[in-house]
């Protein structure tokens, strides 16, 4: 009799240790290590899944004190969950005259998906399309497709490149980003920022490049940031850019992972973290949604509506 009440006693015990584990976890630093990069990337899935197998285990046990932690562990989870995904869901709609539709789709260098990054533009039909990982005799290639679709580009000599139906003027070119001025008819200027950042736990390469990304971002009042920035949700980084600069999170419903694709034969449970994002300053998103936008891609696009913060 003695061990079975013991019993709920010790999985109180576990599911509470197990949860304040999970939470101290996402404490950990995850810019100077390819280890816990990975670890810090997987941890939100892996918290879902511990957390589920905690409520079946209540469910099954029937025990107040275990439901109780159970109970427990969710809610000092929750607040590392809710960044990477809501219940809510958001379709894309047609586009009113006060609206800047906006894309990021980092493409992957390696594969020639000119045609599906054709069809994006087809079907989707972004005012503003950001692409990262695109090299430059693809980038040709692509032009020759377009056929003037897009009047005005800003390119670098990395991999990124920014496609706009307004006046596009380049601005700043440094390496993992480049930044432009759109030249909007009714809003005036809008700083426009494509970037592909280099890995967090490159730690001399990210002082630098994310350095020269935070000066981009001083003094200037209206931004729209967008690109693959290899970061979670959770990690310091995106808090500073968050936080410190003011920049709004376009993901605030729907399905917000976006790599590794779900067409990726890597991919066993489809995507899992989300690292590509559009962020902005000065203006708000809606009816935000992540897709396949390539099978060749190891990510998904990301597509969102902006309007004036006003």
């Amino acid at each position: 009799m003695a061990q079975r009440q013991q019993q709920p006693i010790a999985s109180c015990l576990l599911i509470v240790g197990s949860a304040l584990l999970l939470v101290s976890a996402n404490f950990a630093s995850d810019l100077h290590s390819p280890v816990l990069f990975i670890f810090k990337a997987l941890l939100q899935p892996i918290t879902a899944l511990t957390l589920v197998a905690f409520f079946i285990y209540a469910v099954w046990i029937k025990k107040a004190l275990v439901s109780i932690a159970t109970l427990f562990a969710t809610l000092i989870n929750l607040f590392f969950l809710l960044p990477n995904f809501s219940l809510a869901t958001a379709e894309v709609s047609l586009q009113s005259h006060t609206e800047l539709t906006v894309a990021t789709f980092s493409t992957m260098t390696r594969t020639k998906n000119i045609t599906d990054i054709i069809a994006l533009i087809d079907s989707k039909n972004p005012d503003l399309l950001c692409i990262q990982e695109l090299s430059k005799n693809h980038r040709e290639i692509l032009f020759e497709r377009l056929d003037g679709h897009y009047p005005y580009l800003v390119e670098n000599n990395s991999n990124q490149l920014t496609l706009s139906r307004f006046p596009l003027a380049p601005k700043n070119n440094l390496g993992h980003h480049h930044s432009s001025i759109l030249r909007h008819p009714k809003w005036g200027d809008i700083n426009i920022i494509n970037a592909h950042m280099p890995r967090p736990y490159l730690s001399i390469k990210l002082a630098d490049s994310w350095k020269k990304l935070f000066k981009l971002l001083e003094g200037e009042s209206t931004i729209i940031l967008c690109g693959d920035l290899n970061i979670t949700p959770n990690n310091s980084l995106y808090n500073l850019l968050r936080y410190q600069y003011g920049l709004s999170d376009s993901q605030t419903s729907g399905y917000g992972f976006t790599y590794p694709s779900n067409t990726r034969r890597s991919a066993i449970f489809g995507p899992l973290i989300r690292i590509d994002y559009i962020l902005t300053r000065g203006m708000k998103s809606s009816k935000t949604k992540t897709f396949s936008a390539s099978n060749l891609s190891d990510h998904r696009a990301v597509i969102t509506h902006i309007s004036l913060d006003q």
